[in-house]
Formats: structure tokens, sequence, C-alpha cells
């Protein structure tokens, strides 16, 4: 059976990972990091398009923030991170 939106949470979840690890500011997570980096590249790839619909994600705009979050330094990435997971709880608590 193709259930739609355990499709959707899946690839949500992909994005997720992404997001982790092109935050990740561990020294022994650069390889996660640059591999992220090189899939979000200059321009949006049909992969990461791909992605983004399969998500529900606007790949334009996703891309425009993982290109942002590309430009900080790893520690700053972290941060944000860190914010935005804090946002995803207090809307789970609404």
């Amino acid at each position: 059976m193709n259930d739609p939106k355990a499709s959707k949470l899946l690839w949500q979840s992909v994005v997720m990972v992404a997001l982790r690890d092109l935050c990740n500011s561990h020294p022994l997570k650069e390889e996660n990091r640059q591999g992220v980096e090189r899939w979000i590249g200059v321009f949006p790839s049909a992969d990461f398009r791909e992605v983004c619909l399969l998500a529900g994600l606007d790949a334009r705009k996703a891309h425009i923030a993982f290109r942002g979050l590309c430009q900080k330094p790893p520690k700053h990435r972290s941060e944000w991170l860190r914010t935005l997971n804090h946002r995803i709880s207090e809307k789970k608590a609404e």
C-alpha cells in the first residue's frame, strides 16, 4: 500500500538528516558536511529538486536557505539548527 503521508514524512526526514549533517561542526563529520554541501551545490540539482518535491518543500526556497547555511561557519550552523529544533518542538506542543 502506498501511503502519501508516510512517503512525505520519509523524505522530510531525509531533508532533516541533510540539515543535521550540514550543521554538524564535529571534525569527524567533515566528510558528511562536505557531501551535503556538494549535494546542495551552487544551483539546485535535479536530485535536490526531487527530494524537495517529495518532501513537500519549495525547492527554490529550500535551496536559498541551504545555501545561506553553507555560507556560515559550521559552529554558527549548529546554533541555527538548535533554534530550528526548538521551534519545531514548540509547534508540536501546541
